[in-house]
Order: structure tokens, then C-alpha cells, then sequence
């Protein structure tokens, strides 16, 4: 186990394989990807699973959000219980995968303090520079929630020499009506760049009505040697909450058929105003670099469940310094350190209201090294300090003490167009603060023993890749549904493995295909749940099969059209932990379509269909406590839409 006072062996260690290496080839890594270790690293350093989903790439898909992307690549599962801002898994988490998923926009972390899934419908996709997936890495550098991988979106922010402006709008099914507009005005060392976006759709079901309005302001400078961004973003969302439709066979009762666009909730409701300031930058000092972050997020939830009003705020201050020392041949040494201080407080109306503290701080170094030919090591630790303090029905529950965190991973270069990786990790989670306030006692730290292995062939527009992962996990976080609200508990120990296939080409110059496979299973290793053991028992809400496949054509300069299909596999649903329902969450297929156009140099549109074949499937469901017991209760996912947009560029 990695600790501080191992940190100067660990540095030692370094410097002593820089001056081994010294007289070895320069390793030429190609892509840049920055998720990995925090700062901008060469895609073929990673000694993990890639994914780098281009600007091009998202052009040449159907997708029309930012989840929908991320869905088409191997191992990302997406499920959405309604509302515009669906919540996604990587490597078989199930319904807490969104809290085992570091997700970063520009390198600045997303994910606050809460169960909720990060806001990304603020992101355009013509606004986005690409999407880097790092699969069960990033601990070292992010520390808690990084066990699955760090998903970064990088956006074309930043300063930019030209001014420009731009402004789409887009109507579709459901009474959709969606404005986004943005600009960048520059100078020779300053750019100001801004956006706004305002979207209302009644959505598929009855009560399920959405308004969303956001904008954000970006402040960029040019330095003699470096680079400034201030920004501050701003997003209220309004949602009506339709509710699931009960399941029940013992019953004859059917409403997911015989009434999908129903309520179960017609008061139920939510609203939710979030606020986020921030700088982020780097700076040369002495031989090396400085990368510096912070930013201040505030957040405010209300909203009616059942049969009480919900009132929740929460706030979180945050920052990282990392330093970026070049060693001699090609190599490099990080260190670094952040902080997260947060507080929460979660009251229902007629209840004991609740509070988080959070106080946590970490140091952490990490190396690349290239210490034979064509070969590049990664090693690094952090240890982190946790003092978390949480009051639950006037009782005060404290996690404190210091956790860590390492990881050894080598990747090697196979002539010009191949290369093996593999890495073995360490991680954890901490509970958010929505966790820790509804819980019976104190949540323990979730530990994670990670391997992957893997190889990827790569040569010029086409690439493939191969990879096995597992993750041993002691004191796994979850959420019990129960009809009251539910709570959340530490699992016996956990086993998450799978194997993924990913790859893409083009045909001539105009088609590109591109298609991914993955193998998982998520499973229980011990323990006993209401007298029925668990062992071998697997975790709900994980399809063990998925699948995409697509295809982009250019039909001429001006004109190209695309066509995807996701498959997922059978899920045992959200807590059926014993495995012991004769029903499934049934397996769906979902195929999409988008014409995109350019009219001009000025004007372009696109008219997208999604659900082309018109399926009526769920992909969200739970075992349900009404009816007779043997009912379960799913979220229908939208049937066939449509929606059209026109954009124009100034």
C-alpha cells in the first residue's frame, strides 16, 4: 500500500530509471489525451483502455447529446428514468455507476456532491473538440469515484484568434423547442466566449413537462508562457416527475402496455439551480510546468416525492496544483495536490433534517518512464486524508483517517501500428453526501483492486482494440430502494470483470463504420441478503452483453447521413439482489438516424429520428413493494421522435 513516507523512495525510484533511460529512443505516443494523469499525455502512454471520440466522429454520428455519444463506445451503459439528463455506467456499476465515473469538462470535475448525474445537456455538440474515455484509471490524479474511469470533455473553449457566433434552434416531438447560442470575441492576448441555452418539452409521459435554461461566460489569456480561463456557468432545470408503471403478473396488471405514457406521481416534482465559478490554467516554472484549477459550486434542489416536500443545498469548494517535471529521455515526473471542502444539508418536510461536512485533502506523484525500447511505465500513489462528518436523525456519524490509492501499468510498443498494455490499480469512493445522509450508520470507504490488460492495433483512419478488465471490491456503495425513500449500505465483497471490442474504419472516402462489443458480469463473491446467499448472485442493473454498430456516409460534399444501433442485453432489476425474480428488464434494440446538411457556408441543419423502429422497451426497472410481490415497476424510454434543427454561423 502506497503511503506518504514511501513518497521519497518513490521519487528516488524515478529520477534512477530517468538516468537508466536516458539513451533510449524517443517513444512517439501519438493522440493527446489529458484524463489520464491530469495533464496532456500521449494517447499511446495510457496503460489502459482508450477511447478518443473526435469532432469528426460526433459529426458523423446520430447522436444528438453528449450521453448518446459516450453510448456508442464499448462498456458505457446509459439509462434514464425521464428528463433530459440520463445518467450512464462504465464497467458494471449499475445504478451508482455515475459515482464510479470521474466526469470532467475541460478538466474541471462535474460530478458534485450528490447522487445526481452531471448537467452535460448544457454542452452543444458543435461545441465539443472531443471526448476522451479512460477506462479504471485516474485515482492517483482525482482520487474518490474513479474506480470505473474519467470520461473528459473537451471543448473548443479556450482563447481563439477569430471571432465568431453562432445560433441553432431545434423543434421536435414532445413539443420540443430548444435555443442555443454561443459567441467568441478575441484580441491579440484576451478572448471573452460565451453561451445560452433554453429548452422545454413535455417529454413522451403525462406530468413529465421540462423546462431548462443555462448560460455561461469564459475569460481567457494568453500569457507570455501559459494560460488563464475564468469562467462561470449557470443552469436551473424544472422537471415533472411521471413515475414508474407497475408490472404485476400475479395481478393481470400491465401498465408499462396497456398504459405507458401514464402517472404514478401527478404532483411529484423537482427543480434544481446550480452555480459554478471557476480558473483553471498552466504556467512554465523553473524546467517544468504548473497546471492550477479551483472552482466553487453551489447547488439547490426542491421538490415534491409522495407525500412530502424535499429541500436539499450543498456547496463544494475544490482545487488541484499538479507540477510537471521533464526527466531526461522523455520521461516525466508529476506531483501534485487538491482539496474538496463541502457541506450539505437534505430536509423532507415532517422529518429530521441532515447534514455533511466534507473535508479532504491529498498529495500525490506519479512517473512516466521509458525504461527499455518502445516501452513506457506509469507509477504513482496518492494518499488522502479524509475528516467527513455527516448528522442523521440527531445522531453524528465521522469517517476519518487517510486512504490511498496506486497504480503500476506498462504499455509497449509492438512495431509502428501495434501495442500490448496493462495495468494493476488500486482505488476507492467515498460516500457523497446524499449517501451518507441517508444511511443506518456510518458508510465505510469502498476499496477497489483493479486489473486490465489489453492490446490495440492502430494505422491511419482505422483502429481496433482488445481488452479484459476485473475489480475486486470490498465495502461496494449502494442504494436499497424501499418504499420509503430506501437507504444505502456497504456490500459483501464484489467482483466486476468483462471483456470489451472496439474499432473503426473508413471505406474509401466517404464511409465510416465504426462498432463495439462488450462481455461483463458484476457479481456477489459473499454475504447473505434476506436469508438467500448472495455468492455468485449478480448485481442489477448490469447487461451483461451490448453492442453498436453504425455507419456515416457522405453522399456528396454538402451531405452526409448516418445510422446507428445499441443493443443491450437482459438486466436483473435495481434491487433484486438475490437474483430470485422470474422477470427481467427485457433486452432492447434501438436504431437512430441523422441527415445532416450544409446549406451554405452560413447555414446548416439536421433532421434526426430516434427509436427508428418504433421499439417499446424500458431501460430502467425495479422490483416493486406494491401489488402482490411478485410485481415490478419500469420507466418507459421514449418511442419513435423526431427533431429538426438549423443553425446559423456569423
Amino acid at each position: 500500500m502506497f503511503q506518504l513516507k514511501h513518497g521519497a523512495a518513490l521519487i528516488a525510484l524515478c529520477f534512477a530509471g530517468a538516468a537508466l533511460a536516458e539513451d533510449l529512443p524517443e517513444f512517439d505516443g501519438g493522440d493527446v489525451v489529458v484524463t489520464a494523469s491530469g495533464v496532456p499525455q500521449a494517447r499511446g502512454v495510457a496503460p489502459v483502455s482508450v477511447s478518443v471520440i473526435t469532432a469528426q466522429d460526433i459529426a458523423n454520428s446520430s447522436a444528438r447529446t453528449v450521453q448518446e455519444v459516450m453510448s456508442q463506445s464499448s462498456g458505457v451503459n446509459v439509462f434514464n428514468m425521464g428528463g433530459a439528463n440520463p445518467s450512464f455506467d462504465l464497467h458494471g456499476f449499475g445504478i451508482t455507476g455515475i459515482s464510479n465515473t470521474l466526469v470532467l469538462v475541460d478538466g474541471v470535475r462535474q460530478s458534485s456532491n450528490d447522487l445526481s448525474a452531471p448537467d452535460l445537456s448544457f454542452i452543444p455538440l458543435a461545441s465539443i473538440d472531443r471526448i476522451e474515455i479512460v477506462r479504471g484509471s485516474g485515482a492517483v490524479q482525482y482520487g474518490s469515484g474513479a474506480t470505473g474511469g474519467v470520461i473528459n470533455i473537451i471543448t473548443k473553449a479556450g482563447y481563439r484568434a477569430q471571432n465568431s457566433a453562432q445560433i441553432t434552434q431545434t423543434v421536435g416531438s414532445f413539443n420540443l423547442r430548444q435555443t442555443d447560442a454561443s459567441f467568441n470575441l478575441a484580441g491579440d492576448r484576451v478572448s471573452l466566449d460565451g453561451y445560452v441555452q433554453s429548452m422545454d418539452t413535455h417529454h413522451y409521459r403525462q406530468n413529465n413537462a421540462e423546462r431548462r435554461d443555462g448560460g455561461g461566460l469564459g475569460l481567457n489569456l494568453k500569457l507570455d508562457d501559459g494560460q488563464v480561463r475564468i469562467y462561470a456557468r449557470s443552469s436551473s432545470d424544472s422537471l415533472r416527475l411521471a413515475g414508474d408503471r407497475l408490472v404485476d403478473p400475479a395481478s393481470a396488471t400491465n401498465e408499462f402496455d396497456s398504459n405507458p405514457t401514464g402517472t404514478s406521481t401527478p404532483n411529484d416534482y423537482s427543480f434544481v439551480k446550480t452555480d459554478q465559478v471557476g480558473l483553471q490554467g498552466d504556467q512554465g516554472f523553473g524546467v517544468g510546468r504548473l497546471y492550477f484549477q479551483a472552482s466553487t459550486l453551489s447547488k439547490r434542489l426542491d421538490g415534491w416525492g409522495g407525500t412530502a416536500a424535499n429541500h436539499q443545498v450543498s456547496s463544494s469548494d475544490e482545487g488541484s496544483l499538479r507540477y510537471v517535471l521533464p526527466l531526461p529521455a522523455e520521461n516525466k515526473l508529476t506531483v501534485g495536490t487538491d482539496w474538496l471542502y463541502g457541506n450539505a444539508t437534505n430536509a423532507w418536510s415532517g422529518g429530521v433534517p441532515t447534514s455533511v461536512k466534507v473535508r479532504r485533502q491529498s498529495l500525490f506523484a506519479e512517473a512516466e518512464l521509458g525504461l527499455w525500447q518502445g516501452a513506457r511505465v506509469t507509477v504513482g500513489g496518492r494518499s488522502q486524508r479524509v475528516d467527513d462528518l455527516s448528522k442523521v436523525a440527531g445522531v453524528s456519524y465521522a469517517t476519518q483517517g487517510e486512504l490511498h490509492a496506486w497504480q503500476l501499468g506498462l504499455r509497449q510498443r509492438l512495431g509502428s501500428n501495434w501495442s500490448l498494455f496493462a495495468n494493476q490499480a488500486q482505488s476507492f469512493r467515498l460516500g457523497k453526501a446524499d449517501e451518507m445522509s441517508w444511511s443506518y450508520g456510518p458508510l465505510l470507504p469502498q476499496l477497489s483492486h483493479d486489473q486490465q490488460m489489453g492490446i490495440e492495433w492502430q494505422l491511419g483512419l482505422s483502429s481496433a482494440r482488445a481488452n479484459v478488465f476485473r475489480s475486486d471490491l470490498t465495502n461496494e456503495i449502494v442504494y436499497l430502494p424501499t418504499p420509503y425513500l430506501g437507504y444505502n449500505v456497504n456490500l459483501p465483497k464484489t467482483r466486476h470483470e468483462g471483456i470489451e471490442l472496439e474499432g473503426r474504419t473508413r471505406l474509401a472516402q466517404t464511409v465510416g463504420l465504426h462498432g463495439s462489443l462488450t462481455w461483463q458480469k458484476s457479481k456477489f463473491m459473499e454475504g447473505v441478503y434476506n436469508g438467500t446467499s448472495l455468492v455468485g448472485k449478480q448485481i442489477p442493473m448490469v447487461p451483461q452483453w451490448m453492442a453498436n454498430a453504425g455507419v456515416s456516409w457522405d453522399v456528396r460534399e454538402s451531405t452526409s447521413l448516418s445510422l446507428d444501433a445499441q443493443y443491450v442485453g437482459t438486466q436483473y432489476m435495481d434491487n433484486d439482489w438475490g437474483n430470485q425474480y422470474t422477470s427481467k428488464l427485457s433486452a432492447y434494440t434501438v436504431v437512430n438516424t441523422k441527415l445532416t446538411q450544409q446549406f451554405t457556408r452560413q447555414l446548416s441543419g439536421s433532421f434526426s429520428v430516434n427509436n427508428l423502429l418504433n421499439r417499446h422497451y424500458a431501460n430502467y426497472g425495479v422490483t416493486s413493494w406494491k401489488g402482490s410481490g411478485t410485481g415490478y415497476a419500469v420507466y418507459p424510454a421514449d418511442p419513435r421522435n423526431f427533431q429538426a434543427s438549423l443553425t446559423l454561423k456569423f
